[in-house]
């Protein structure tokens, strides 16, 4: 796992607080850049914040992705969905 326990991104801060809050849907852009658009890859850092995510209650629902160039490189976001039921 790229996070300690007490070192988490803000989105599982976030999606913590928003659980605490008694929301019932969460909604987070993970960003990534983009090595080779054209060749299918792995994105660790997306896999392990959904991860982490779902361990403060939520699981994943949906996810939309979006692809971004500049002149010298691609960025990716992944807007996911999450829910809880409780």
């Amino acid at each position: 796992m790229l996070f300690g326990k007490d070192d988490h991104p803000p989105l599982v801060q976030d999606a913590r607080r928003a659980r605490e809050r008694g929301h019932r849907i969460y909604v987070a852009r993970i960003a990534t850049e983009l090595k080779n658009p054209d060749q299918s890859q792995t994105v660790w850092n997306v896999a392990e914040e959904i991860e982490i995510i779902e361990q403060e209650g939520w699981r994943l629902d949906r996810m939309v992705e979006s692809v971004v160039s500049t002149t010298f490189h691609y960025q990716q976001a992944i807007t996911c969905v999450f829910r809880r039921e409780n």
